[in-house]
């Protein structure tokens, strides 16, 4: 559990398609201002716990909590823009989060306008400052930026309204290994100045190792350990975690290898 005010509480989640078992009473807690590190490999289910998070795919069982406020599959339009300020999301792929065809401005001016909230250009500029972006790219078409650029847009959308929740699925796995550290650096300084609990989704352990301040490991659909990053990388209790770390070292040292 974590010793912060809870922002996200997810109890006893289950949810399965068919006969699969994609979350099997899946709880944990993220506190505000903490980066709480997902990890596991492909198919774990990560994915599809986001995707209940944020209310994209139903559930069979369990609980969610933003901020004390409990959600569910049926919110009346009220609740809806009560939660979109209070949790945003980060997809890997950008061409499947924007719509490129749009400027700039459009893309940032989207949440304002769904959640009837007032802006100005010099608010959308500032977000733009905010994460690393010219503000001059302001009236640009979103096709014309780069891969980082475009990530970049994406979180300056995800937290345009200050949002207590931010979960990331493998936000830089579509980026060269410069961009990624610009981009979890970015991660990193948002999240202490802003404050909002942030969920980290990743396989990269490095990665998860380097931002989270506590780290589940999921495995079919269980969260099989969870804990500090010191006790998770460190000293391991889950067999599977153990494994996890062994085959990344192994990959490590067999980049260093060929290398030689």
């Amino acid at each position: 559990m974590c010793e912060k005010h809870p922002v996200l509480t997810v109890s006893h989640l289950k949810k399965t398609y068919g006969f699969v078992r994609a979350l099997d009473d899946v709880s944990f807690e993220i506190g505000r201002g903490e980066v709480y590190g997902l990890i596991g490999e492909s198919g774990c289910g990560k994915t599809t716990l986001a995707r209940c998070i944020m209310n994209m795919e139903r559930w069979d069982a369990g609980d969610i909590y933003i901020s004390e406020e409990k959600i569910g599959i049926k919110q009346s339009r009220k609740k809806k823009r009560m939660l979109l300020r209070k949790r945003a999301i980060i997809f890997q792929e950008n061409a499947a989060a924007l719509n490129t065809r749009l400027s700039v401005r459009s893309i940032l001016k989207e949440p304002f306008a769904i959640s009837r909230t007032p802006y100005t250009t010099e608010t959308l500029r500032s977000l733009m400052e905010k994460c690393g972006l010219d503000p001059s790219l302001l009236e640009r078409p979103a096709r014309t930026l780069s891969g980082g650029q475009l990530q970049r847009l994406c979180i300056a959308r995800a937290i345009a309204l200050s949002p207590d929740l931010v979960v990331a699925d493998e936000p830089t796995a579509s980026l060269d290994l410069s961009m990624q550290a610009q981009i979890i650096n970015l991660f990193k300084d948002l999240q202490e100045k802003e404050g909002f609990a942030f969920l980290l989704i990743g396989h990269d352990l490095d990665l998860i190792e380097f931002a989270a301040d506590r780290i589940g490991v999921m495995h079919d659909g269980k969260i099989v350990e969870q804990g500090s990053r010191k006790e998770v990388f460190g000293s391991p209790a889950h067999e599977y975690t153990r494994s996890l770390l062994r085959s990344t070292l192994h990959v490590y040292e067999k980049k260093e290898g060929e290398a030689r």
